[in-house]
């Protein structure tokens, strides 16, 4: 959900819905609550109450399990009553509540233990043995045994640890969260392994002849392949984003309410002009709020262009990933390209994601190099 500021305190409209919500940080969390109405008078007055009734919530939660022998499963479900008032999406709650289910099964009985009980150095010893075998589990097919010790997993399981041991922290339980110094891990490097030009257009076709939803499918695809953009911000990209004249395409973040705006390159115009030109011989002009396409995952399509050219399968990510790639190759230097990503960082997740682009583009820059 993309909010913006309506100039009131603690109010909030969903730019997609024109909802109003109330939001605000409680007990350092910041809290969100849907007002029901997309009139700004009607929110106006509904706001005062809302905001108390959400003080009231999240402070009963807390209060009714605060005690000297709290325990770990008591401080989790303080924690799980602070994140389903998070302003996040219902997602990234799930996330945030995932490894519960791997403290199950590697330590179950670190539920019903009192938060004063733990060390550092036991936490530490926890880690090591996960990270060393612990971690091992069966899918609930229970055919196959898989491996959890990702570095998303393990850095996941810390996050969660210290968050819930921080509610004993804020509610003076415990002087030190004792998973303050657990060590995260490194993410491991994706290795490129993307078709060249010719597989892509071939992939591309197959994908557009496909009966039913190719073209739909062939249009995504570009899209991601051509802007950059995530297929979650592919879903809310509306013509009013397409600016034909100034040759700009504004994407929409999934977070935060400022769009980037990325400068369109021949083939993302001519594809947006020839969406817009099948949608006005189909029903009409597009309206401004209308959404560009008409797919919102392509993923079985994807895989199926893959297994034609022999390649590994692709993610919707990955078309993201092509896209980066091809500007690099083009020569577009590392900023610019993370401009058009919207990184944050000035380049450093771009010089790190693509050190190592495609092999044939390596070797003809590497017979430039002269030492003479």
């Amino acid at each position: 959900m993309s909010t913006t500021k309506t100039g009131i305190s603690y109010l909030r409209r969903d730019t997609d819905s024109d909802v109003y919500y109330a939001m605000k940080k409680i007990r350092g969390r910041l809290v969100w609550r849907s007002l029901g109405t997309t009139s700004k008078w009607e929110a106006v007055a509904i706001l005062p109450d809302k905001l108390k009734e959400m003080t009231d919530e999240l402070q009963v939660v807390t209060e009714a399990k605060v005690s000297p022998t709290m325990t770990f499963r008591a401080a989790m479900e303080i924690y799980r009553g602070e994140v389903e008032v998070m302003a996040i999406r219902s997602s990234s709650k799930v996330v945030r509540m995932r490894r519960e289910a791997t403290l199950k099964r590697c330590w179950p009985a670190i539920f019903d233990r009192p938060l004063r009980s733990f060390t550092q150095p036991e936490l530490h010893r926890f880690l090591h043995e996960f990270k060393g075998g612990k971690s091992v589990y069966k899918k609930h097919n229970g055919k196959l045994t898989l491996k959890g010790d990702s570095p998303t997993t393990i850095n996941g399981l810390i996050r969660f640890l210290h968050a819930v041991f921080d509610v004993g922290v804020r509610n003076k339980i415990i002087r030190e969260n004792p998973a303050d110094k657990l060590k995260r891990a490194k993410p491991r490097e994706k290795v490129m392994n993307l078709p060249n030009k010719q597989e892509w257009a071939t992939m591309l076709a197959h994908i557009r002849d496909t009966p039913g939803w190719g073209r739909k499918a062939a249009d995504l695809i570009e899209g991601l392949s051509y802007s950059g953009m995530r297929v979650g911000e592919s879903r809310r990209s509306i013509w009013s984003h397409v600016d034909f004249g100034r040759g700009i395409f504004y994407v929409l973040p999934d977070k935060g309410d400022v769009p980037r705006a990325v400068p369109m390159n021949t083939a993302l115009r001519d594809l947006l002009q020839r969406v817009y030109d099948h949608r006005c011989a189909q029903g009409g002009k597009p309206q401004p709020t209308d959404r560009i396409f008409e797919c919102g995952s392509a993923a079985v399509s994807l895989a199926e262009a893959c297994k034609l050219v022999g390649r590994p399968k692709m993610t919707h990510h990955d078309c993201r990933h092509f896209f980066a790639t091809t500007v690099l190759e083009s020569g577009v230097d590392i900023p610019t390209l993370a401009l058009w990503l919207g990184h944050k960082d000035k380049g450093a997740l771009a010089m790190r994601t693509y050190v190592n682009v495609r092999t044939p583009h390596m070797a003809t820059a590497a017979a430039k190099v002269s030492f003479q």
